[in-house]
């Protein structure tokens, strides 16, 4: 089954056109998403990368993990460790050392990685959804021919999608800034468990990464990063892009012919905007033509940032 941009569902549909394929239940491929396996390759070359920096003896790294406590690596970080903050608290000031800081912190900085990881895999899961929503929504024609648009609860469910992939691709953003920030700031001071150097910076801080060239990656001025700062800050703190959201329909003949929503005007990535209003529709930009664009090129741009990131260690 092929499902193309405009929610159409045809095996016909042609290969030089973008469309996601369900291969067999559950497991769905589209054209580009060979980048997901670089992606996850340098993530966890990353996770070396940080290894090296804090266990330049990788010999003695895996022998001290061996006698770590498993807290050392889960308590704080993930629910199944079962342990609260007096807990880990109490442990750390009990076994004291510069050994099991520095476990601890590169647990710390690993888990930057994990969340990266797991980003990118909602990311392209929202996608999915919200072109196979798109899919399976349902509308009357009126008369059998013309357009109509349709709003209620399964709608909501593909807007949800599609604002999830907008503002996952901005986490990204703080996390990628967030890593780059703390292998050029490295801590080698273990007497106490230190705290993340990036523990407050934020995407907005990118000017404070050194020694990269930031084109090509998630720190380039470029039309599709604005795009997801300014709809991510739009949904965040607006609520939408539009009054009611809303999924428009072509009929011909009672069968729909296509489906499509509209996305705000906007320049360069920077929405349109006349003093209070920034909701103007004047181009005719579809977001369900356009979104394979801007997720491919996320996680291009997250590729070459990962790349460039492991390059900060040997600077």
């Amino acid at each position: 089954m092929k499902i193309g941009t405009s929610g159409n569902v045809n095996d016909d549909i042609s290969n030089d056109s973008f469309f996601i394929e369900e291969l067999y239940e559950g497991e769905f491929v589209f054209k580009g998403d060979d980048i997901l396996y670089e992606l996850e390759s340098n993530c966890i070359e990353l996770y070396d990368t940080f290894q090296d920096l804090l266990f330049p003896d990788t010999e003695l790294y895996y022998k001290e993990q061996t006698f770590m406590p498993i807290w050392t690596y889960s308590g704080g970080l993930d629910s199944d460790s079962g342990i609260d903050k007096l807990f880990f608290e109490k442990m750390l000031n009990a076994q004291k050392s510069d050994k099991l800081h520095r476990h601890i912190y590169l647990a710390d900085c690993q888990a930057m990685i994990i969340a990266i990881q797991d980003r990118i895999l909602f990311i392209k899961w929202a996608f999915i959804e919200f072109y196979k929503c798109l899919s399976k929504l349902q509308g009357k024609a009126i008369n059998g021919d013309g357009v109509i648009w349709v709003s209620g609860q399964n709608t909501t469910t593909i807007f949800s999608n599609l604002y999830n992939v907008f503002i996952t691709s901005y986490s990204t953003l703080d996390l990628m800034t967030k890593i780059a920030f703390e292998i050029q700031n490295i801590r080698n001071d273990f007497s106490n468990y230190p705290k993340l150097a990036s523990s407050t910076i934020l995407f907005g801080a990118k000017k404070k990464i050194k020694n990269i060239n930031f084109k090509e990656t998630v720190f380039e001025n470029c039309e599709v990063i604005n795009t997801i700062v300014n709809i991510r800050n739009e949904l965040i703190h607006n609520g939408s892009w539009e009054k009611n959201p809303k999924v428009f329909m072509a009929f011909e003949d009672d069968k729909v012919v296509n489906k499509w929503i509209l996305f705000p005007d906007s320049e360069n990535g920077n929405i349109d905007t006349y003093k209070n209003r920034k909701r103007f529709f004047g181009n005719g930009d579809k977001i369900n033509d356009r979104l394979p664009y801007i997720v491919l090129d996320i996680f291009k741009r997250l590729n070459e940032t990962l790349v460039a990131v492991k390059g900060l260690a040997l600077s």
